[in-house]
């Protein structure tokens, strides 16, 4: 039986994102929705995001924002910078949004933000789509609502500590992580961490991302963006009684002969979903892996 490690998407996921293939792979004009929540940027004027906490402030990571006004001193270091420690957590307000038609791609764009309490005006470059150490705020609030006090189940079969010495807890894909908290990230493309506690009581977190809004165009998703991360039921429920598809889910993997539903739960939803050759037929478009469904179930797997 044909197998295809979900440590294999992930892999291509990281390379694509170094490699900058996917960020200029579509344009906004072609971004596929679906059911999807998400602005696209050039509708961001308007909307309030949040500004996240910085990974390693002590290495040398520094925000990408460029002040425009004048601001007082007490903002911005000696350099005439503006402070990290002050820019963390504020509330940016989207002003303008200015694409930069002479720039190598074209969706690269100009941001122009209100910082909502003092008025300081900062402006950052989106690339494809996506400004970086930002969380939609709405975002945010909304993932508190939703997941606040629920059961969650993760797809890695490790996940970091929390609030301790960094370290991974090995958990598996049936085991039930209940939703303590919700708070923000440190990556725009996963800006929100779920807080869980294990069985055992140990606390954890997930980092997910609750709508595309903030991701680059190649990564935009037809489903819920958090499904490649976590179930919301034990997924080896989708396994039927099936031990061999029970096996397949548990690992992250799939195999050829299963059903849409079971790859979805091993995989998370795909970027996208196209006909095939025949009415039967649908195609499965995930980070470099090509799936091709007919009315007896997954029968090709490729590579793209």
């Amino acid at each position: 039986m044909f197998k295809v490690k979900c440590l294999g998407v992930m892999v291509c996921v990281a390379f694509l994102l170094l490699t900058g293939v996917a960020m200029a792979a579509q344009s906004s004009q072609n971004v596929q929705l679906g059911n999807v929540s998400g602005i696209p940027v050039e509708k961001w004027v308007g909307n309030i995001f949040t500004v996240l906490p910085l990974p390693q402030p002590d290495q040398g990571e520094v925000y990408s924002f460029t002040l425009v006004n004048s601001a007082p001193n007490n903002i911005v270091d000696e350099s005439g910078k503006v402070r990290a420690d002050w820019l963390a957590g504020k509330k940016l307000e989207v002003q303008s949004v200015k694409f930069l038609a002479n720039n190598a791609s074209i969706d690269d764009c100009q941001v122009v933000f209100r910082e909502t309490t003092s008025g300081v005006i900062l402006t950052a470059q989106a690339i494809s789509g996506q400004v970086p150490h930002l969380v939609l705020s709405d975002d945010l609030t909304n993932a508190r609502k939703y997941f606040m006090g629920k059961t969650v189940f993760s797809k890695p079969l490790a996940i970091s500590a929390y609030q301790t010495t960094p370290h991974a807890i090995t958990v598996t894909v049936d085991e039930p992580l209940r939703v303590v908290d919700v708070v923000p990230g440190v990556t725009a493309s996963e800006p929100i961490w779920l807080v869980v506690t294990t069985p055992d009581n140990v606390k954890c977190f997930i980092p997910i991302a609750f709508s595309n809004t903030n991701t680059y165009w190649g990564f935009w998703t037809q489903g819920n963006p958090w499904s490649a991360v976590i179930a919301e039921k034990n997924p080896l429920d989708a396994a039927d009684g099936n031990k061999n598809v029970r096996a397949e889910i548990a690992s992250g993997s799939i195999a050829l002969g299963m059903s849409p539903d079971q790859v979805r739960v091993a995989w998370g939803e795909p970027q996208f979903i196209g006909a095939g050759a025949t009415s039967a037929e649908q195609m499965w478009f995930y980070p470099g892996k090509l799936l091709k469904f007919n009315a007896s179930g997954l029968y090709s797997i490729e590579d793209r």
